[in-house]
């Protein structure tokens, strides 16, 4: 019984710790595996991590975070060179990360099946 205690009580410091940076409060979708940079468009910063077709959310104020209904790739599609490299794929992308460079955004990901070595890297560019 005091085990589960503690591990209760590490589970709710570490959601604090989390949800709460130098004394500004996250909220709305604030969950992420694998998280890429954030990048900046316009008024909105954006954040991509490992996820079906790479999962995105949005915010305006680095505190509130949106999830976004359009992921990098429409569910069941992404490139086809993928299933070439990676038979089995899910669509289930992971650490995806991004930048801006000459105009453009790019998007880097990695493919894989899990629980095999066959994996591939790819980037799109927007």
């Amino acid at each position: 019984m005091r085990t589960s205690k503690v591990i209760l009580l590490l589970l709710i410091s570490l959601h604090l710790t989390l949800t709460s940076i130098n004394g500004v409060t996250i909220s709305g979708t604030i969950n992420s595996h694998d998280p890429a940079t954030l990048i900046k468009d316009g008024n909105t910063y954006w954040h991509f991590t490992t996820g079906e077709g790479i999962w995105s959310s949005t915010s305006t104020n680095l505190s509130y975070w949106t999830a976004s209904n359009k992921p990098v790739f429409k569910i069941g599609t992404w490139p086809s060179w993928i299933n070439t490299y990676v038979s089995g794929f899910d669509g289930s992308f992971w650490a995806p990360d991004i930048i801006y460079m000459d105009s453009a955004y790019y998007i880097y990901y990695s493919c894989s099946n899990w629980g095999t070595t066959n994996s591939a890297i790819g980037v799109a560019k927007s």
